[in-house]
Parts: structure tokens; C-alpha cells; sequence
């Protein structure tokens, strides 16, 4: 998957975490689809405790693939 297309899931995935009219349960479920958390595969610590631990996580750990992405995406 090209750089741009990361990144437009990227963007999408911050946009439900940040939102106010998504409660956690509904951005656990947005989060964790084939549309974004599937798409990609990197590591990171899950601390399976709430939806929004959860969510919390798996975006702190996609904003550090992203940061890394886009350096190898200059190259």
C-alpha cells in the first residue's frame, strides 16, 4: 500500500478519535474494521481493558508507524 493511501486511512482513523459524537464503544468498533486497524500490521501494546484504553493504544502505536512511514516515504 502506497504512502498516501496510509495516510488518507490514517487521517480517517484520527478523525473518529477525536470526535465528540462517537461514543467509545461505537469508535472501538470504527477503529478495529477490515477499513483501518486490519489494513495495516505493526506491533504494539494492548492493554485489553476499555474501549477507549484500547482505541487509545492502537492510535498511539499508528501514530509511530505514520511518523515512520512518512520518513521512508521520502526516501
Amino acid at each position: 500500500m502506497e504512502y498516501s493511501e496510509k495516510l488518507r486511512i490514517y487521517e480517517r482513523a484520527k478523525r473518529i478519535v477525536e470526535s465528540n459524537e462517537i461514543d467509545w464503544d461505537d469508535k472501538y468498533d470504527l477503529i478495529f474494521s477490515e477499513e483501518i486497524s486490519q489494513k495495516f500490521n505493526f506491533d504494539y501494546y494492548d492493554p485489553d481493558a476499555s474501549y477507549k484504553e484500547d482505541v487509545e493504544a492502537f492510535i498511539s502505536a499508528f501514530d509511530e508507524y505514520m511518523r515512520k512511514q512518512k520518513i521512508i516515504s521520502q526516501f
